[in-house]
């Protein structure tokens, strides 16, 4: 894979890059990428299930600990009553958005067996078509909770 460089003129606002092999990527504007992030971490505060689904592409891999997930159906069983149990909250820290990658640092506040536990917490993502394509999730100390 190449580097890549803004396609037109300086300033332009087109989403086509061109890598420097010559290639060709369209690749989400900075915004789209960012809003769509934003939502799915709201739609997770929220427990809004749904929602957090309709962020993720068909056919997306998802890799928290020891929970890899193919396809959003899949991502049902995850993003379930286990998970909403354990009343889960993230916040944004830092978010940098690349292309079609966001990466984010975030902190999670969740309670396990009636202790509250929080965590600093690292996703790295990849969007395409305007859903979550990949995501890899990094928790301090381990991102399985028992």
């Amino acid at each position: 894979m190449g580097r890549f460089s803004r396609n037109g003129t300086s300033g332009s606002r087109k989403t086509n890059l061109r890598r420097h092999d010559g290639g060709m990527t369209n690749s989400p504007g900075k915004a789209v990428v960012r809003a769509l992030v934003l939502d799915h971490v709201d739609a997770f505060n929220s427990q809004d299930r749904d929602r957090l689904l309709r962020g993720l592409a068909e056919d997306v891999f998802w890799s928290t600990g020891r929970d890899n997930i193919r396809g959003a159906k899949a991502g049902a069983e995850v993003f379930g009553d286990g998970l909403w149990a354990m009343q889960p909250s993230l916040t944004v820290q830092h978010l940098l958005v690349d292309g079609d990658r966001a990466d984010a640092q975030m902190s999670e506040v969740l309670t396990v067996a009636g202790e509250q536990r929080r965590f600093a917490v690292a996703a790295f993502s990849r969007i395409r078509g305007g859903h979550i394509q990949r995501t890899k999730i990094y928790r301090e100390g381990s991102a399985d909770i028992d």
